[in-house]
């Protein structure tokens, strides 16, 4: 197959263009979440961005470099994205139940997993700057779960005794389980949404 994008250049500056770029880090994130950091070759990314090595080092420096934009890429426009869509004050637990499960009914190519999960497991591989990136996306998602959660408290939806910040953290090892089980294949055993409903009915008023 035809690769997506060609390998055009500036002609005033001998580089990829911007537009190029900006293509080549959106195809470079699919290939580093489906391969993982360590299996993504310059040749793998070479095939899935349509640019050649030494525009890729030219653009990103090494690999690492183009990882670190992609995490910056994904935290932007998977994870605030799934946040600003699903977590909102006025949806309360059911916000959080529709966060967990559309990453297995509506997300494209959930065996795939999260970049932020598969990386988390690679993570005495990657660059110091990379794993701040990882750290501070699942800090994110933690932040964001406590802020739903204070709010369903608020309003009455969850047991005043709750500790949100205990129920926060949680959430998120419960999240990262469910993204790690999405990334083996193991979920056709598994009912995801009876422990997602588990998990948060233990929060309700008894």
């Amino acid at each position: 197959m035809e690769a997506i994008f060609s390998d055009r250049y500036s002609t005033e500056m001998g580089r990829p263009r911007i537009v190029e770029l900006d293509d080549a880090v959106t195809a470079a994130m699919a290939c580093f979440r489906e391969h993982g950091y360590e299996a993504t070759s310059i040749r793998r990314l070479e095939h899935a961005t349509g640019l050649k090595a030494t525009s890729l080092y030219n653009a990103f420096g090494s690999k690492a470099g183009l990882f670190e934009t992609v995490l910056v890429r994904y935290e932007a426009s998977v994870v605030d994205r799934r946040i600003v869509d699903h977590l909102r004050p006025d949806v309360g637990l059911a916000g959080i139940r529709e966060f967990f499960v559309s990453t297995y009914m509506r997300e494209p190519h959930p065996e795939h997993g999260c970049l932020l999960t598969n990386s988390a497991v690679e993570f005495s591989s990657l660059s110091p700057a990379a794993r701040v990136h990882v750290q501070q996306g699942l800090q994110r998602i933690r932040r964001a779960f406590a802020a739903q959660l204070r709010t369903a408290q608020h309003d009455g939806e969850i047991a005043a005794t709750v500790d949100v910040d205990n129920a926060a953290d949680t959430l998120l090892v419960l999240y990262q389980g469910v993204l790690a089980l999405l990334r083996t294949g193991l979920t056709v055993d598994v009912n995801l949404d009876a422990l997602v409903d588990t998990a948060l009915n233990q929060l309700r008023p008894q």
